[in-house]
């Protein structure tokens, strides 16, 4: 592993290169092993600058949210970006250096019109961060064949994220133990639920990071993590700065965090389909 590979997700500090397409053997041994892989720079910060202050403009004339009014941040997880994205406001995301990866990892996939649908969440100063046990959820159901590749999540950085507010968590390796019930013929529907809950009667780690035991969160599923039938599982915040993306597996446990920080936390993300 690199030294800006898998663990680098919550250290966004190292050396930051132009960005270039055609992922390694190395990139790919890390997308398979850990459910992730972060693309530095992967559109470039200006076109990131550019998309946040759309989403700013569009928040103040809709709320009276003004960037550098704290005071009117009155809604905590504004929607109705849609109209932003019919206009292609995040379609700069779609690099081709970005497709040419996408290319190796899905081949032959729809390619939407227009990308993206921001989340945005803003500071909430009234609650004290945690690791959540509630909303952990898998965007693609665990049916259908193991291989090939059925999709992939983008995660696109339009602002600087920070650590502890409101980056996704993402359970690495668990998209390891969804493909061993698939396998099995275990997992039942594949719906997010019925998969957790046939996760949580089998390995007691799980169990308590969805039950919410364990008065330590952080220490135990951050910190320490843990391994199970071979595989590294670990809560990963997904931080990063203006210009990256990550690439998140289709069966990967993933949920939302609260926003403890100074600034709102702004990404977009876009579900792309392998075609048929």
């Amino acid at each position: 592993m690199t030294a800006c590979g898998a663990r680098s997700i919550v250290r966004h500090n190292c050396s930051r290169e132009a960005y270039r397409s055609m992922l390694t053997s190395t990139q790919r041994e890390e997308f398979e092993a850990t459910g992730t892989l972060r693309l530095r720079g992967a559109f470039g910060s200006r076109a990131a600058a550019e998309m946040t202050a759309r989403i700013w403009a569009l928040l103040e004339r809709a709320h009276g949210m003004r960037r550098d009014d704290a005071s009117s941040w009155t809604v905590a997880q504004p929607t109705g970006f849609q109209s932003l994205t019919r206009l292609g406001a995040f379609d700069a995301i779609a690099s081709e250096a970005l497709r040419e990866d996408i290319d190796q990892l899905l081949h032959d996939w729809n390619r939407p019109k227009h990308w993206g649908a921001p989340l945005v969440t803003f500071p909430d100063s009234q609650v004290a961060w945690d690791v959540p046990a509630t909303q952990w959820h898998l965007d693609f159901p665990a049916r259908g064949a193991l291989s090939p590749l059925p999709g992939i999540r983008v995660l696109a950085f339009i602002d600087a994220v920070e650590p502890r507010s409101g980056g996704t968590l993402v359970l690495t390796g668990s998209h390891r133990l969804v493909e061993l019930l698939m396998n099995q013929r275990h997992a039942g529907s594949g719906h997010s639920a019925e998969v957790r809950d046939r996760l949580a009667e089998r390995y007691d780690w799980l169990r308590d990071l969805w039950s919410g035991g364990n008065h330590d969160r952080v220490r135990r599923f951050i910190v320490e993590g843990t391994q199970i039938e071979g595989h590294l599982l670990r809560v990963v915040e997904l931080v990063g700065a203006p210009g990256d993306i990550v690439l998140m597996h289709p069966r990967m446990f993933h949920a939302p965090s609260r926003n403890v920080g100074s600034r709102p936390r702004m990404m977009v993300s876009q579900s792309l389909f392998r075609r048929g």
